[in-house]
């Protein structure tokens, strides 16, 4: 009983909520963005940038898989996907610009929000920070397998 107790003890004090783990693909990226904007410029802009041919490898690979979902179809299923760029495309946004936050919905998660006032606003900030984000996203992805490695790594073995 007593473990219990300092067990539940010790998990409010660590100020972090128990998250579950991240679904999805390595290299996948869901992209939270209504049907115009997505079939518009904005779409292509993001296509461009998050689709684009990966570098130095000698067949066509993009450098992100894709899967664009509207704003109403982002339920509580698709929150727990490793890498999630959300656009919150509105005329009352105050402030545009991007916001990179880890760990929201499930762990380790990667979720990038871009705010603007437009569509046209979005496509500017978005090649603004274009290369930030997929640099995120990219540094999650490490992250993620670097995990992995030293979580099943055999030790004698690398000596």
């Amino acid at each position: 009983m007593a473990v219990m107790v300092v067990a539940a003890i010790s998990c409010k004090s660590s100020g972090k909520a128990l998250l579950p783990n991240v679904s999805g693909k390595a290299g996948e990226v869901i992209v939270v963005i209504d049907r115009d904007s997505w079939e518009g410029n904005l779409g292509n802009e993001v296509r461009g940038l998050l689709a684009r041919d990966v570098e130095f490898l000698p067949q066509r690979e993009p450098l992100y898989s894709l899967v664009n979902l509207a704003p109403g179809s982002f339920t509580d299923m698709f929150k727990y996907h490793r890498n999630i760029v959300i656009f919150n495309i509105d005329t009352t946004v105050q402030k545009q610009g991007v916001v990179y936050r880890t760990d929201v919905w499930a762990k380790p998660q990667c979720v990038i929000q871009l705010n603007a006032t437009c569509a046209d606003s979005a496509i500017v900030v978005l090649q603004k920070n274009g290369e930030n984000m997929t640099g995120a996203i990219e540094q999650a992805e490490r992250n993620r397998v670097i995990a992995n490695t030293l979580l099943y790594e055999e030790t004698p073995l690398s000596l």
